[in-house]
């Protein structure tokens, strides 16, 4: 795994949780972005492509409630298999 790019989707019913994990990761300096209910489709769109897209953007943290409004689905095909 070394050199490989890894990264993860978080996913949370709570917003403070991923208000949390988001500190947590600016204070380790890992780039992540997020699609959460409050933003819209242009906004959700933006936050896929640069996770997708941007190798520095490791982990994105997603509320389960972001569906409700103009989802982006979520292609986890570019995903790594865990064991």
């Amino acid at each position: 795994m070394q050199g490989e790019i890894v990264k993860s989707v978080v996913f949370s019913q709570w917003t403070t949780l991923l208000d949390r994990l988001g500190d947590a990761l600016e204070d380790n300096h890992i780039q992540y972005d997020r699609l959460d209910g409050g933003m819209n489709r242009d906004q959700r769109s933006a936050a896929m492509a640069a996770f997708k897209a941007d190798p520095k953007c490791e982990v994105l943290l997603v509320s389960l409630r972001a569906g409700g409004v103009g989802c982006v689905p979520l292609s986890l095909l570019f995903a790594s298999p865990t064991s």
